[in-house]
């Protein structure tokens, strides 16, 4: 992926893969990628990477250190914008921060992390709520002062953006400090995270930035089921089979830990998928056909529309960015806001749009549509007019 570096440490990880393509964990500076096994591994510019395999189970050795990663470099018409909503908090948060004007990238980064692990509280539950016209990222920031790491992350990368430091929020999963046994590591599902990656400018490189409360783990843990060691304990056992079956190790070096209660696992796993294929029309994988909420929707005509006439989202934009860049460039045609939050909600809301929402989607696509290309036509013909 990249050059080596000087300073290198190196990770076994495994994990299982469903659907035969699946994101890769990848520690932060990693450059190389060994004993993937017969895969395509993708990258895009924002340090995201995934592979697509016909194995259920991957067992990969990363390098990594510290210095360049393969994320691009900044662009600051993303990676520095903040929404005119919440700029007003942070602008204040950030006369609290006692930088000077000469402070370097890496001490606002310092200085950010410290501001909130000294003045805030991390807690699972939500307590951060919109109310009235104060959003709940402001409500985070002035009254509650409480809520899990994506309000952490969140926060954090306005809170940079406002101090002209590039920042991507960034999710995944934070390996902690209690081991299995000697070095291997159990990643949990709580143990996903949310944290910042910034951009030091002086150093010409990314650093990840977690303004998260350390004891943030504690929380979690609190929560853990007695039957937690039980569970571990057949997890194990079905990661050492899946570990067999999908690598070219003798069968003998698992024979021990191969027990009773592995075979009743197995016996329990093969019934349930024989039913799960007899309810599948066809069987097979590649008959399966997966309808994404949201892919019929009506507003991807309009995006194809202004993508022909040059006005389209570019890559990696946000949809409000956009929405903000089309109202300079057609102060003529009505505003998208309505048209842009129901498009939203058939795309992520799991309630969906009711059946006349729908149809006003339908239609404001539609009525947008035919304004647009009214006020094109104009603008060609007086540019024809001018040329002539």
């Amino acid at each position: 992926i990249l050059a080596k570096k000087p300073i290198k440490y190196s990770a076994r990880i495994s994990r299982y893969l469903s659907g035969r393509m699946g994101p890769l964990a990848l520690p932060h500076g990693v450059f190389e990628l060994r004993e993937l096994g017969p895969v395509v591994v993708s990258t895009n510019r924002l340090g995201f990477a995934r592979c697509q395999s016909d194995a259920g189970f991957i067992n990969y050795l990363t390098d990594y250190g510290p210095g360049a990663t393969f994320d691009a470099a900044p662009n600051d018409d993303i990676d520095t914008y903040v929404p005119p909503s919440e700029d007003a908090v942070f602008k204040k948060a950030m006369g609290q921060l006692g930088l000077s004007k000469t402070s370097t990238d890496a001490e606002k980064m310092e200085a950010v992390v410290q501001y909130f692990r000294s003045n805030f509280t991390y807690s699972t539950e939500l307590l951060s709520k919109s109310s009235g016209n104060h959003s709940a990222l402001e409500m985070f920031m002035t009254t509650v002062r409480a809520g899990h790491c994506e309000y952490f992350a969140t926060a954090a990368t306005m809170l940079l953006r406002e101090l002209n430091v590039p920042a991507r929020y960034a999710t995944g999963y934070s390996v902690q400090p209690s081991s299995l046994s000697g070095d291997i590591y159990l990643v949990r599902a709580r143990h996903a995270h949310a944290w910042v990656i910034a951009y030091d400018k002086e150093k010409k490189l990314w650093r990840e930035v977690d303004a998260t409360p350390p004891n943030w783990d504690e929380a979690m843990r609190a929560d853990v089921s007695i039957w937690e060691p039980i569970s571990d304990f057949f997890s194990n056992l079905y990661y050492r089979y899946a570990k067999w079956r999908w690598s070219k190790d003798s069968y003998t070096k698992y024979t021990p830990t191969l027990l009773v209660p592995l075979i009743g696992v197995l016996v329990w796993r093969i019934v349930r998928n024989q039913s799960r294929k007899r309810t599948v029309a066809g069987g097979g994988f590649e008959s399966k056909h997966y309808n994404w909420p949201g892919l019929d929707s009506e507003f991807f005509a309009l995006e194809k529309r202004l993508h022909e006439a040059g006005l389209g989202r570019a890559a990696n934009e946000p949809l409000l960015h956009w929405r903000d860049r089309l109202r300079s460039q057609l102060p003529g045609v009505d505003d998208l806001d309505r048209t842009l939050k129901l498009h939203r909600r058939l795309r992520f809301d799991p309630n969906g749009l009711t059946h006349p929402e729908r149809n006003e989607l339908r239609d404001s696509v539609g009525k947008w549509l035919s304004a647009f290309e009214a006020a094109h036509h104009v603008n060609v013909a007086e540019e024809d007019k001018k040329n002539r």
